[in-house]
């Protein structure tokens, strides 16, 4: 789980690494592989790609253009107008809240003889309160450690609005969005898929496959821009 503090102290967590900037403190291990050299920090997220994708969408841009009204407008309720190319003022405008998960409740107190519902979700400890705050904290790290972490394994459901369909791959997420645009560039024929698969680094034993690598990863590009606007992604089913 990723940690995002924000200005007032409000933290916000995401079960995939959120864009992150020069200004966050985190660890080397925390920090997400670039999907190329050089890109930018929040091209490490797959958050951005959702935004970028959606952006791709011709009827969710109709929309904005309308000002959200007609197809798509219960969506542009939550993602509003992505037409502008700033996506961290989209971001921190809503767009984060869009992809951080719930708090997940509280801890309650429980009185003598009160009835508890137990769900899945809880665990219910017997505190001696006359011990010393700080080995009552030592204590309650030791013993919840181990639960905690076998739960979360057991169970890593989103409770995102917008949970992420299936686990993302950032570089191939960078790779089919690229293709697409140097395709979408081509219309004209300006550069052939040999072209663009060379463009892009891709590798293949010969030209012929170089060509079917590049159309598999536009074919998959346009999948994801057609699911984008139902809420699945990344998602690359036809």
């Amino acid at each position: 789980m990723y940690e995002k503090q924000l200005y007032g102290r409000r933290v916000l967590r995401f079960i995939y690494a959120p864009p992150f900037t020069e200004l966050d403190d985190i660890s080397p291990d925390d920090t997400p592989n670039p999907p190329y050299k050089g890109a930018k920090f929040y091209e490490c997220s797959v958050y951005y790609y959702w935004w970028a994708f959606l952006r791709e969408n011709s009827d969710y841009i109709a929309c904005c253009e309308r000002g959200g009204t007609g197809k798509h407008a219960e969506l542009y309720r939550d993602f509003g107008d992505v037409r502008a190319d700033d996506f961290f003022k989209w971001w921190r405008a809503g767009g984060r809240e869009l992809f951080c998960e719930t708090d997940g409740g509280s801890i309650e107190m429980i009185a003598n003889g009160q009835l508890v519902d137990v769900d899945h979700d809880r665990v219910i400890l017997s505190v001696p309160i006359r011990k010393e705050m700080e080995h009552l904290v030592a204590e309650f790290r030791q013993l919840i450690k181990p639960i905690y972490a076998k739960r979360r394994r057991q169970n890593q459901v989103s409770t995102a609005r917008y949970p992420i369909h299936k686990r993302p791959v950032v570089t191939a997420l960078h790779t089919r969005l690229t293709a697409y645009h140097l395709r979408k560039a081509s219309t004209e024929g300006q550069m052939t898929l040999v072209e663009i698969g060379k463009k892009l680094g891709l590798y293949a034993i010969d030209d012929q496959q170089l060509a079917i690598l590049v159309s598999k990863n536009i074919r998959e590009a346009q999948a994801l821009i057609k699911n984008v606007v139902q809420g699945r992604f990344p998602d690359t089913s036809r």
